[in-house]
């Protein structure tokens, strides 16, 4: 029996007892092993932990500050100097071109004709106004009537000048106003009623101050008032104050 134990013992465990030992070298090796992962590990996390704290220090880091000047820091906001010299600018295209000067306007006929009919006449002759225009007593009819000019008091013979530039369309002797001449304007026709003509003639150009003829014998239509000059101006078709055109 002690026999067989013993066969037994060097057979049938022999086995298990190397089973065994393997298994107890297998699990000492793969402790070993992961012991040094673990270490290896730790160590890693503990450097990433250290890196991560130097770049957090880099980064809360105040940067160093910089010394600048006035003029730098100006320069850096784009901030001009206002005493330093800036160039002109170039012209633009729509600068450059030419500048036209306003031309004169032309005065437009109303203008015109207000300041020809303001402008001063010559006076006819060296006499004195007695009667005027417009509505009054008339002596030679006796009555009231319209008078469309102006009478100037003259004695037979005296001269008669032209108060204006223009063209004679009328001149002839008048058995009821003793003589007529009548010069054509710009903008007036003036006819001289009382008036012989001299050595004028229809078509002739007269310029102001010149002679047109003289003073007649008391003609019918205004007989009352003896020798005298009857000045008639018309403008526009109608007749008009001769007292406006004179110097008062």
């Amino acid at each position: 029996m002690k026999k067989d134990d013993s066969f037994l013992m060097s057979r049938g465990y022999l086995p298990v007892v190397a089973l065994v030992v393997v298994c107890f070298v297998m699990v000492g090796l793969f402790t070993t092993e992961n012991s040094e992962l673990w270490l290896d590990g730790t160590q890693q996390s503990g450097l990433n932990s250290e890196t991560t704290v130097v770049e957090e220090d880099k980064t809360s880091a105040p940067l160093p500050e910089t010394t600048m000047t006035i003029e730098e820091k100006e320069a850096a906001e784009g901030i001009l100097d206002p005493y330093e010299p800036v160039a002109e600018p170039e012209p633009s295209p729509l600068e450059a071109l030419p500048v036209i000067e306003p031309q004169d306007e032309k005065p437009d006929d109303e203008a015109l004709e207000v300041s020809l009919f303001s402008k001063k006449l010559l006076a006819p002759a060296e006499g004195e106004w007695v009667r005027e225009f417009g509505f009054g007593f008339d002596e030679t009819y006796g009555d009231y009537r319209f008078h469309n000019g102006r009478d100037m008091q003259l004695a037979l013979g005296d001269m008669v000048y032209a108060c204006e530039n223009g063209t004679v369309i009328q001149a002839e002797e008048n058995a009821e106003w003793g003589g007529i001449v009548a010069l054509e304007g710009k903008n007036m026709t003036i006819y001289y009623y009382g008036v012989v003509p001299s050595s004028v003639a229809v078509g002739d150009e007269i310029a102001a101050g010149e002679l047109l003829g003289t003073v007649a014998a008391p003609f019918a239509k205004e007989l009352a008032q003896g020798s005298h000059l009857h000045l008639v101006i018309i403008k526009n078709g109608e007749p008009q104050d001769p007292a406006e055109f004179f110097e008062k």
